[in-house]
Order: C-alpha cells, then sequence, then structure tokens
C-alpha cells in the first residue's frame, strides 16, 4: 500500500516523499520527546504550501491516516504508519513593518 501511495504522490507533484530506509527519514521524524515513537509509513518532507495541499488531497482519496509533524515538538502520542507531513522546511518568517503584520512558516521554531 505505502508503494502505491507514494506513486500517487509523487504523481500529484509531492517533491520529496520518504520510505523507512531513506536518507532523511530520521532527521523529519525525530523529536525531542525521544519517549515518542514516530514511525509513519511515508513522510513528505514538504518544501511549499503546494507539497502540503497535494499530500493532503492524496491521503484523503487513499483513505490514509494523515498527521502533520512540526519542528519536533508536539508530538503527543506515538505514530505507527500512514502518511507523516513534516513541515520542518516550511520554516521561512517574514516581516512587514509597513503593515505591521508576520508571516511565520508552520515549521518555524
Amino acid at each position: 500500500m505505502a508503494t502505491r501511495t507514494t506513486q500517487a504522490l509523487q504523481s500529484a507533484g509531492v517533491t520529496r516523499v520518504l520510505a523507512p530506509d531513506d536518507p532523511g527519514y530520521a532527521s523529519e521524524t525525530s523529536g525531542f520527546d525521544l519517549g515518542i515513537a514516530c514511525s509513519p509509513d511515508i513522510v513528505v518532507a514538504a518544501r511549499a504550501p503546494a507539497d502540503v495541499a497535494a499530500a493532503v488531497a492524496v491521503a484523503s482519496e487513499r483513505g490514509e491516516r494523515l498527521t502533520i509533524l512540526g519542528s519536533g515538538h508536539g508530538l503527543r502520542h506515538e505514530l505507527h504508519g500512514g502518511v507523516a507531513i513534516s513541515m520542518r522546511a516550511l520554516a521561512d518568517v517574514e516581516v512587514d513593518t509597513g503593515k505591521r503584520s508576520a508571516r511565520i512558516g508552520a515549521g518555524a521554531t
């Protein structure tokens, strides 16, 4: 099932799709609480909002369990199987002093 979902994600234009044996999988799933296991079948290492949108659409269409991983904080329960979207690379911070506003990426710490 993971292989077909991986293919569907790649066909949908997702930039980086990782399986447990792929380089980068461990760093995308690691967190600060080492007592909580995180082992999804597939990790989407989102590089742009379009990756997130495509991954959510594919997971929904395929009936896959979906979890969002931030920057390593906030995982409250063990995660086994399914699809996880890592937001770590979406860490941009933009400040517009003229408008007195800021945009903060989901992976910012």
